[in-house]
């Protein structure tokens, strides 16, 4: 290995070459182990050995299964010659009697240290590229491990958390330092100038650096990756040998220090390195190389197969080869001298064997060690014949008649494709067989018909035939196929028809139930199971006894077809006619002839047309005279006849009139389309009553192919009329049917008329509501028993503002009904919402009658539809809504709450306020006018109690007229009525709740006021809507209300006693805030 300098702690530049750092440790601190042995095998050395025991590092684990710890460090050795050189500790748990420096070492080589801890000792530096003290120490640690005798299991490192994971690393290098490829120590068989792959088994074959021996001379080449190996012989005169390889790395005889009394050290060698041998074993033979070439051109052709015959010593057995890709094989391993004979037995396409044109197909030879003996066989190619069958694709061989033929389609050969040279044209001949010659070329050919024969489409899909090789004996390969032409068939289409209106059929006669046969010209029937297998293209199929063709149209289509008919002559005829439909017996005729080669179906449709069946009825109209006893013939009355659905037509009208012999009230329907209609009148004089509809209904019996037709008076079951004509007879002659005549007369009748009355629980006005229950009772009258009436648009309508142009319906319905007597009553109701209607709304009822003939249709009888009639009308009844009204009560007192008072006092009144204003006025602001008044009662009588009293009766007086009394904002004396204002007060107040309470203040005034008895004070309050007291919102004023009232207390006179002259004393009287002309008072009591 490659030694590195590097410097030891505590030592003056003292370099160890070889060591890249040393990881230092101390000396061992377990028992000495006395029982080392070492053998030594040369002469011994003199050196040093260094212990750095600065860098302790301390091992534990167990010892033999028990706990075990030992220090050690850093290790080196120093030659005489100035050389250094690390060295690692093989006795643990022995002293290094020198301390740092230990001197008196001998050096010996030995071979007796534990393989595994030389091997790691020496490979840890490449395990360990950074060669770090940790990974040192771990490196002392596992060398110790691999020293048997210890028994070491060396768990963690103080110091070196990591050494679990250098451990490992260290010990998976060393056994992958033993490992050993697979093929060690086995026999190889190799081929010479053949390689053979060897794979290791996961093995480095690098590592395996010097090679030891290869005395066969094999060329070993390693892969890239160094897990594989090519071995290639390269001496013809080498059939075995071996080849061995060393790891060359470390690779020597490792030294013992020993000292006595000290610990033993050791320079690692690897001693017995991995190596590996394996043995060649390398077969000497010849060959032969055999090619197979065109005769025509010498191109090397591939995949044609021999069979190799060997005789004499140590010949192989036969084999069987077949040349490459390149067009030769070569057969290997052939021992020198041996004979050979070589036969082609198999050639590849398009060639054949030599023997199949006459010439040899075997070659004979010996074989030469070293030496390739050639064989070349020679081949020609197979050539080719087509040979194409027509027939028809239905009729095969046998052509349907004379109108096919399988002789004279012309076939175009063509090289590979529809492009190809065209190499050669040919014919059928009567068989429909067409051959070509003999000499086409193996390949493909594209064969396409040019022209058909006749009575056949050109419909021969071009077929591609490839003439192939068919086996090695056969010089000319013949292709047959096939081909078909398509016969030209036929198809014809009858239409059937009104011979009037062409497609569309008249009445109720239907087209649906016709049914034609088709026949050959000759007469006979064409049948289902003919060779040509007619197909039914329009109608459908009747079954038949013999399977002959016929058909039923349907009324959709009006349709019966056939195809796939072969070329020839046909006609078709009608067999049953439909309901409605005289038959048509004329046979439609039709030939279906070839027209050339690209059109594969002819066509050729026909016509088929059908009279309708017309009827005609007619008759009298009568009149009944008032008396009745006389009929008469009446003109000018008009009749509609109207189809009935499903019956199709227009309605007609004709009007009665005289006939050719002079008989009035003749009316007439003629040649009208079979089906159902209704005969009415259209209007009856005035005062006589419309006939009852005539229902003519016309029916076919298929079972017994009849004709019905009747004719029923509405509302009746049995018929007036009946008439049975066969269908045979229709056939056979004309199309027309006469009903004969019909005497109608016409009868006094009084038309229906409508009343009603509309009600809400049986008055004509109601309360508005969620559910106003209205009621309307319709009476009819004038009915005719038994007949279907409808009461019809019953409308009830909403009316506001007696707008009736915009009258709004609420409710509208129907009934129908079928009158029991003349007069009946209907009674319609309903619930209508009239919660949002006022006195402007009005609800009227209106209704129709008509009568319903047997299919519902209306006529108009009667209406009742006036707006404005008052019978058929109801109202809301609106209460009226009570007049809010504002009130406002008060209690007027003094401070104690009492309405007598000592007048001859100044003091302070209250009157206190009650407001009610409805809810309408909470918001605004009312402008109030208090007025405090002196008035002189009329009569004398005041309370007869000494003591006050508050009176209990409640006089509330609201009035919102305007009172005579003036207002004034000034708090002065003025005269109103018979009273006398003495304050006014004037307040604006908003209305923040509808009941309110306040407190208005006045101040009485003794000499000012001079209240006496018989006198009264009383308040009144006005409210007014404006500032300016002009509009006028409420007022109390009541000059007689005793809650409004202050009375003076009444004076009872004390008896006079004679007065006591006494010395005046000078007293000022200090004027009462608030008295009368205090200014005067003020002073006239100052100067007194």
């Amino acid at each position: 290995m490659k030694n590195k300098r590097f410097k030891l702690a505590g030592l003056l530049s003292l370099i160890l070459i070889g060591i890249s750092s040393f990881l230092f440790q101390g000396t061992a601190q377990a028992k000495e182990d006395k029982n080392v042995q070492i053998k030594t095998t040369s002469q011994s050395l003199p050196g040093r050995v260094f212990y750095d025991t600065d860098n302790l590092y301390t091992m534990r684990g167990t010892k033999n299964g028990a706990a075990w710890t030992d220090t050690t460090a850093s290790l080196a050795v120093h030659y005489p010659d100035g050389r250094n050189e690390m060295v690692f500790c093989i006795q643990p748990g022995v002293p290094l009697v020198g301390g740092k420096w230990t001197d008196g070492y001998e050096g010996i080589e030995s071979t007796e240290v534990d393989g595994d801890a030389l091997i790691a000792s020496c490979i840890w530096q490449t395990v360990f590229p950074n060669k770090t003290q940790h990974e040192e120490m771990a490196s002392r640690a596992v060398t110790w491990q691999y020293i048997k005798k210890y028994n070491l299991d060396i768990t963690s490192i103080d110091g070196i958390p990591e050494y679990p994971q250098l451990e490992k690393k260290l010990m998976d290098a060393v056994d992958n330092y033993k490992k050993l490829p697979d093929f060690h120590n086995k026999t190889v068989k190799l081929k010479y100038g053949e390689t053979k792959k060897l794979d290791s088994g996961g093995v480095d074959l690098r590592a395996f650096d010097s090679i030891i021996s290869n005395d066969a001379n094999v060329k070993f080449e390693i892969a890239s990756d160094g897990m594989s190996a090519n071995a290639t012989p390269t001496d013809p005169t080498k059939a075995t040998g071996t080849y061995t390889a060393i790891k060359n790395y470390a690779y020597g005889t490792p030294i013992v220090w020993t000292k006595e009394n000290s610990q033993t050290v050791v320079s690692p060698k690897i001693a017995d390195p991995t190596k590996y041998f394996v043995k060649w074993d390398i077969d000497l033979y010849g060959e032969i190389e055999i090619g197979k070439v065109d005769k025509d051109s010498g191109e090397y052709l591939p995949n044609t197969s021999f069979d190799a015959l060997f005789e004499g010593t140590n010949a192989p057995a036969k084999k069987t080869v077949k040349t490459g890709s390149n067009g030769k094989v070569t057969i290997k391993d052939i021992p020198s001298g041996v004979k050979y004979k070589i036969t082609e037995t198999a050639v590849p396409s398009p060639y054949v064997l030599a023997s199949a044109i006459g010439e040899s197909d075997t070659y004979e030879g010996v074989v030469k060690a070293g030496e390739t003996a050639a064989v070349t066989a020679k081949n020609v190619k197979a050539t080719g014949q087509i040979v194409i069958e027509k027939s028809g694709v239905e009729s095969g061989k046998e052509p349907w008649n004379s109108n096919y033929s399988r002789a004279g389609n012309v076939f175009e050969i063509r090289e590979k494709d529809k492009d190809g040279k065209v190499v050669e044209t040919i014919t059928s001949n009567d068989q429909g067989i067409a051959t070509s010659s003999n000499k086409l070329p193996l390949g493909t050919y594209y064969v396409s018909e040019k022209t058909a024969a006749n009575g056949f489409a050109n419909t021969f899909k071009p077929v591609t035939v490839k003439i192939e090789y068919k086996d090695q004996k056969t010089p000319v390969v013949v292709v047959n196929d096939k081909g078909t032409n398509q016969e030209v068939t036929g198809s014809s289409v009858l239409t059937k028809e009104d011979a009037e209106t062409k497609k569309d059929t008249q009445g109720r006669a239907s087209f649906e139930g016709a049914e034609y046969g088709l026949f050959y010209k000759d007469g006979n029937p064409v049948k289902w199971t003919d060779c040509v297998k007619p197909e039914l293209t329009n109608g459908t199929q009747v079954k038949t006894e013999d399977d002959s063709v016929v058909i039923r149209i349907d009324d959709k289509d009006q349709t019966a077809g056939v195809k796939h008919l072969a070329l020839n002559g046909y006609y078709w005829l009608e067999t049953k006619a439909p309901e409605g439909y005289q038959i048509d017996s004329t046979k439609r005729e039709f030939e279906l002839k070839y027209k050339d080669q690209d059109t594969k179906v002819v066509a050729s449709d026909v016509t088929s047309q059908e009279k309708v069946i017309k009827l005609t009825i007619d008759g009298f109209k009568y009149l009944q005279s008032k008396s009745g006893n006389v009929n008469s013939g009446y003109n000018g009355i008009k009749f509609s006849l109207t189809p009935i659905d499903p019956t199709k037509g227009d309605v007609v009208e004709v009007e009665t009139q005289t006939d050719a012999n002079g008989y009035d009230g003749y009316w007439g329907f003629k040649e009208f389309p079979y089906g159902d209609y209704r005969i009415s009148e259209v209007a009856a004089p005035d005062g006589y009553k419309k006939m009852k509809d005539l229902i003519l209904k016309s029916t076919f019996d298929a079972e017994k192919r009849t004709y019905n037709m009747t004719v029923t008076e509405g509302g009746q079951k049995e018929p007036i009329k009946t008439l049975t004509v066969e269908e045979s007879k229709i056939n056979e002659g004309s199309n027309q049917i006469s009903l004969g005549k019909l005497m109608i007369t016409n009868n006094l009748v009084k038309a229906p008329e409508i009343s009603t009355q509309a009600t809400v629980n049986g008055k004509d006005t109601f309360t508005p509501g969620k559910d106003t229950p209205m009621k309307d009772v319709a009476k009819l009258t004038g009915l005719e028993v038994g007949q279907k009436y409808r009461l019809k648009e019953i409308t009830l309508w909403r009316i506001q503002n007696g707008d009736i142009k915009n009258a709004t319906p609420v409710y509208q319905a129907d009934e129908d009904f079928v009158a029991k007597s003349e007069t009946m009553e209907k009674v319609i109701e309903t619930l209508v919402d009239t919660s949002k209607d006022d006195k402007n709304t009005s609800y009227v009822w209106t209704e129709k009658l008509a009568e319903l003939d047997e299919s519902d249709k209306e006529k108009e009888a009667a209406e009742h539809v006036d707006l404005t009639n008052k019978e058929q009308t109801v109202t809301p009844e609106i209460p009226e809504t009570p007049k809010e009204e504002p009130k406002i009560e008060t209690l007027f007192a003094n401070v104690d709450g009492k309405q007598e008072i000592d007048a001859t006092k100044d003091q302070k009144l209250v009157d206190k306020v009650n407001q009610e204003f409805p809810e309408s006025q909470v918001g605004q602001t009312k402008h109030w006018v208090h007025k405090l008044h002196k008035v002189s009662e009329s009569t004398k009588t005041v309370p007869t109690s000494s003591t006050s009293s508050t009176t209990k009766t409640t006089s509330t007086t609201t009035s919102t007229t305007t009172s005579n009394s003036t207002t004034s904002p000034e708090s002065s004396t003025k005269k109103e009525g018979n009273s006398e204002v003495l304050e006014t007060i004037n307040d604006s107040r908003k209305v923040t709740k509808g009941n309110e309470e306040f407190n208005v203040d006045f101040q009485y005034y003794a000499k000012k006021y001079n209240l006496k008895e018989g006198e009264k004070l009383v308040v009144t309050h006005e409210v007014f809507n404006d500032e300016k007291h002009t509009d006028k919102y409420a007022d109390h004023f009541d000059l007689n209300n005793e809650k409004q009232t202050i009375r003076p207390l009444k004076v009872t006179p004390k008896k006079e006693t004679p007065a006591t002259k006494e010395t005046p004393k000078s007293e000022k009287s200090i004027p009462q805030t608030g008295s009368y002309n205090a200014f005067e008072e003020f002073f006239s009591a100052i100067f007194n």
